[in-house]
């Protein structure tokens, strides 16, 4: 499992690197989602649980426990293709101009999170699959989340 320093460290250190090398030409493993389209993704679910907390949990009570568990299982990963359950399956219209923009946007959200964790250590926010997440939960969910993303890219080797 990874700590909180190993989680700050790959997204103030190694996610900027990591990009470098991600260009529009970067074909996917799996899905969808063009190079733009995956950053402004994941861009868009680091932000909207700081923005709205109050999301409906779409996981059955009965079943949070085991959802919380595969959140922080090192071992468990999303799988290729899972779809978050508001996604239709289809392309959002891109929100950035280029690439570029969306690079500076990732990484300029990842410092709203860490700066809205230093602001507001004690936020909870609803997840609509984890259920609700404290900060330190939330950074794990992200972790993961990017990982599973930057594997579909090839950033992260499987």
């Amino acid at each position: 499992m990874t700590t909180s320093a190993e989680r700050v460290s790959f997204f103030k250190e190694e996610v900027p690197v990591k990009l470098v090398n991600l260009t529009e030409e970067t074909q996917a493993n799996w899905g969808i989602m063009t190079p733009q389209h995956m950053l402004e993704h994941v861009e868009m679910v680091l932000l909207m649980m700081l923005d709205k907390t109050d999301y409906p949990i779409m996981t059955p009570p009965d079943k949070l426990e085991k959802a919380r568990a595969f959140l922080w299982n090192p071992e468990k990963t999303f799988r290729p293709n899972t779809q978050a359950p508001f996604l239709k399956g289809e392309l959002v219209p891109l929100k950035y101009e280029n690439l570029n923009k969306a690079k500076s946007a990732v990484l300029a959200a990842i410092d709203r999170f860490y700066h809205t964790w230093e602001e507001q250590p004690d936020l909870k926010t609803n997840h609509f699959s984890f259920g609700q997440l404290d900060m330190r939960d939330l950074e794990q969910f992200q972790h993961k989340h990017f990982t599973h993303h930057f594997k579909q890219f090839g950033l992260i080797q499987p």
